[in-house]
């Protein structure tokens, strides 16, 4: 069921099992929309994430991964939005990926549902193309679902309008969505669907990412109130690369 804003959420399950019974989490590290004990903003990489849950990260129902994230909330030194959010790993999980877009064939699907937005700016990002081919001077997002309202596009770097993939995906609703990488192309699917639309890019040192990228800060959305937040949760990840 859908929640409606400016109720709790859902409930995270109870005692027993965790995140990464539901999703290999091997190669990802987790952001989090809080601070650890020396005043960094949280992160946790495997082996950690293994056996890892918090309120902002944890298992519900027993099948799905809730990310929260609160408007207002710390976030990275690159953004100024808060995030609850996986960054894709190598494949062992001791080091940050890093492909091209050019080079071989790079896949990841994410079976999910949003289960409440911020009600002033109703914004989140649910999964990332994101590249930091120049040593992070010029880290940026190279295309990404998100979703407005009821309205999901994805994006052409800041063009958060390039293709508007449905109108109608409601709180509650369950979805898939993917990306394909090969030969410098970007292509996208919905619900089993390859999408009229792709993007050529050439970049280095891509990467996924999964979760909730909350699109609310007190400065584009400064009526909202901090108790509010987003809530997405995901069900299925896969990745792979060829």
């Amino acid at each position: 069921m859908a929640e409606a804003a400016g109720s709790q959420g859902s409930a995270p399950a109870g005692p027993g099992r965790l995140p990464a019974d539901v999703i290999d989490l091997t190669p990802w590290k987790v952001t989090l929309p809080e601070f650890d004990d020396k005043g960094h903003l949280l992160e946790i990489e495997q082996p950690g994430l293994a056996s890892f849950r918090d309120e902002f990260f944890d298992l519900v129902d027993g099948d799905g991964v809730r990310f929260r994230c609160h408007h207002g909330a710390p976030t990275t030194s690159g953004s100024s939005n808060p995030r609850s959010e996986l960054r894709e790993m190598t494949a062992d999980g001791k080091g940050l990926a890093g492909w091209s877009t050019t080079v071989g064939r790079h896949r990841l699907t994410v079976k999910g549902q949003v289960n409440r937005l911020t009600r002033v700016k109703p914004h989140v990002v649910i999964a990332q193309i994101h590249s930091n081919e120049h040593g992070g001077r010029k880290s940026r997002d190279i295309s990404v679902f998100r979703l407005e309202g009821s309205e999901l596009f994805v994006t052409d770097g800041d063009d958060s309008h390039a293709h508007l993939v449905t109108g109608s995906l409601d709180l509650g609703t369950r979805y898939e969505i993917g990306f394909d990488v090969a030969n410098g192309v970007v292509s996208y699917t919905f619900n089993g669907a390859r999408l009229p639309f792709t993007l050529k890019v050439e970049e280095g040192s891509c990467y996924f990412k999964a979760g909730n990228y909350l699109q609310s800060n007190p400065e584009t959305a400064p009526s909202e109130v901090a108790t509010e937040f987003a809530e997405v949760v995901v069900f299925e990840l896969g990745m792979e690369h060829e």
